[in-house]
């Protein structure tokens, strides 16, 4: 009876360490949930859901990157994959991700991040303080719902995420020139 005990404790025991161990592959998905701390930002877009192809990347740091040099505003793109946070605190993820990569110009403040996950269905656009003065809640929503999401309901994330930024960068063109 005693050996039968020990056993069945062994056993719960290796059960529950194997349960524990991580699997630590060097794919860019991330294993935990809400990891923020984990991840670098790798230039203006990153990826993590693989969903542009390596000349779409290229041409969207482009376009971005030819912007801040214009306007010094700075534009991040992040798709979420579903292993890096839970549905509930996506949005709250997209925003601490903005302020830990410190995306805008910390004396203007004028970052955007564009956050979306295709497995969530979910798009987050967060505009620093410096970017809130020049549109407004309800153009950015505009723009999201215009440009983003009637492309992403297509399946198409390349040319919604390309014509949503293009419609960003206009509409700012337009309020810096007042």
């Amino acid at each position: 009876m005693h050996i039968k005990l020990s056993l069945i404790i062994l056993f719960v025991i290796g059960s529950l360490s194997a349960c524990g161990q991580n699997n630590n592959n060097s794919s860019t998905k991330l294993n935990s949930v809400d990891t923020v701390e984990k991840i670098t930002q790798n230039g203006w877009v990153n990826d993590f859901e693989n969903v542009f192809d390596e000349n779409q990347k290229e041409t969207l740091a482009n376009l971005i990157s030819n912007f801040e040099k214009e306007t010094s505003i700075e534009i991040c793109i992040i798709t979420v994959d579903t292993s890096m946070t839970s549905q509930k605190k996506f949005d709250e993820y997209v925003v601490e991700i903005g302020n830990k990569w410190g995306v805008g110009k910390t004396k203007k403040n004028n970052g955007i991040v564009i956050g979306f996950s295709k497995g969530y269905r979910k798009i987050r656009i967060s505009n620093g303080y410096g970017i809130e003065k020049l549109i407004s809640d309800s153009e950015t929503k505009l723009v999201m719902d215009e440009f983003f999401i009637k492309n992403f309901k297509q399946n198409k994330y390349y040319e919604g995420t390309f014509q949503g930024i293009m419609a960003i960068m206009n509409l700012l063109r337009t309020k810096i020139k007042k």
